[in-house]
This record gives C-alpha cells, structure tokens and sequence, in this order.
C-alpha cells in the first residue's frame, strides 16, 4: 500500500479540526471522548488514513473512520478499553467473520464524535462470494435466508462488511457494476422500502454512480430485517454535487482535507425516511485505502 501523504498527524489539530467542523453542521460532540480514542488508538492515528463522515438527517451527526496501515486487534483494544460489552453477540459476529480465510481479514473502525467507537469493518482481502461470508459459523440463519434473494438481484459477490455497534446492525457492502437503471434502481430500493427513488435522486444516481465499480451496501438488524440500502458513488462526482443539499454543502466546506487528493462521496440511503451521507478524506492517503480495502471494486480482484 502506499506510503502516508507528508502531512504530520496532530491529536491536538484533529480535536480543533473535528470541532469546528461539528460546529459548522450543528453535530454533538465530546472532546474528552474523541481525545479517549485518540489516546488508545494513537498509532493507528498517526500512521493510517482518515475520513470525515456525516449525512442531512435532521439529527445530523459527525463520524470519523480510521483505517489501519497495518493489521490491528481491534477487539482487543476496544473490550480492553469499554468501547464495547464483552457479552455483546455483535462479538461473535466480528470473530467469525475474522477467521475466514485463513485469519486474512484486516479491521478498521468508525467513531462518532460524541459516542466514541461505532462500527468495525471487515477487508476481505479481496471481493468474496457472498455465500462464504454468509456461511461463516457466526452468521444467524435470519441474515443467511437473504442468500437467495441477495442472488436473484445480481448481489453475489460481497467487498467489506461492516458491524455497527451504536445502531445494532450489518451492513453487507456489495461489488456493483453496470448501469443503474430506474427498474435496477426500484428492485434493490425495493430491499428496504415500497417506493422506488424519486426523479430527482434517480437522475443523480444514474449520472454520477460509476459503471465500473462502486459499492452498494445493505444494512441489515441480527434478526434479519432489512432496514436500509445505500448506493455510493465515491469517485468522479462532478462540481454540482457540492450544491445537492446544504448540509452537505457545509460539510464539505468546513470539513479539512490534508490529502493531496481531495476524496469526496455521496451516498443515496433507502429505508424509512431516505436521506444522503457522505465522506471527505482528512489525512494518510485515502485514495490509497480505497485501492487497498475494494473501496473500488475493479481495483481488487475476485476470490485470492
């Protein structure tokens, strides 16, 4: 994987750069929990990438997600620290999957900025069929019976995976290729809601969603319901995404960017009441990671 950019990490610049930008979204935020995970999970910091995450909801919140440049025991550090319950089954989820393939997958987190740790994700090492992630031994047949279905969609091939802890969900991130047309659109829209997206949200997906390969992520409860699904566009998005909706918009403005490649996403989130989420890239090379993790599906290649 590529090296770090120049830029120097700071713990002390990173709480000021994660402040104002909370501030300029009207997002919660805690220093003495975000300074917590900087405290334990201070060299993954400082050697790994960063980005900033959030969304328009109306609750609007600020995440940051750390990937790892070199492979980390999560678990350990975060049952060693509280972050998360040593009897919570998300647990035993994180472990099974942590064992396929020879003990290959490597982990990185999200955290909120005023919750601490949020999410574990999961990097195959390469684009994996789904139906060995749904095998693992830790996989509850609720999720597993989603197998059939998840095929008949063309979702066969699965990227990362991620566990959210905060909201007590998976998310299944699926390699998408194609053309997304409105009869694509409304059948895998259709996983988490009736309705299929509106002209408007339509017309940005099949514009700005890459053909070549982006993710498309199902999010899924432990008891199997499906209670969202998200298709991400992360490379390409042209000069009028900046002006999609204004909390974005804000986001985009105030959130610091220390990569010379000015990594942004744009994501269209079904379920409930829809909304969109996106990503902008902070420190350590984020276009590196994204090469690395599948975040682009053609940059990985099949089962290794």
């Amino acid at each position: 994987m590529a090296s770090p950019t120049k830029f120097e990490f700071s713990t002390s610049q990173f709480l000021e750069d994660i402040r104002t930008t909370a501030a300029a979204i009207g997002a919660p935020f805690s220093e003495s929990t975000t300074r917590k995970v900087l405290d334990v999970f201070t060299e993954q910091f400082k050697d790994g990438g960063i980005v900033l995450r959030t969304s328009n909801q109306a609750t609007s919140k600020l995440d940051y997600r750390s990937f790892m440049r070199k492979k980390t025991d999560i678990m350990s550090l975060a049952l060693g620290e509280g972050f998360i319950e040593k009897d919570d089954p998300l647990n035993d989820l994180i472990a099974s999957w942590s064992a396929l393939y020879d003990g290959r997958p490597e982990a990185s987190c999200d955290f909120s900025a005023d919750g601490g740790l949020a999410k574990i994700w999961l990097f195959f090492g390469a684009i994996r069929p789904l139906d060995e992630i749904l095998a693992a031994p830790g996989v509850p047949e609720s999720i597993r019976r989603h197998g059939p279905t998840f095929h008949s969609l063309g979702l066969t091939d699965v990227q990362h995976i991620a566990v959210d802890y905060h909201r007590r969900s998976i998310n299944l991130y699926f390699a998408y290729f194609g053309e997304t047309t409105q009869e694509r659109a409304a059948a895998l829209t259709k996983l988490a809601q009736p309705e299929p997206p509106n002209d408007t949200w339509f017309k940005q997906m099949s514009d700005w969603l890459p053909q070549d390969g982006t993710p498309f992520a199902v999010t899924l409860t432990l008891d199997g319901a499906i209670k969202r699904v998200c298709f991400y566009a992360l490379r390409g998005l042209p000069e009028e995404a900046e002006k999609v909706d204004p909390t974005i918009t804000k986001f985009w403005s105030a959130a610091p960017c220390h990569d010379e490649d000015n990594f942004k996403t744009l994501g269209w989130s079904f379920g409930g009441e829809p909304y969109l989420k996106t990503e902008r890239g902070y420190a350590g090379n984020i276009a590196a990671f994204g090469e690395y993790w599948g975040v682009f599906p053609d940059s990985l290649e099949a089962t290794a």
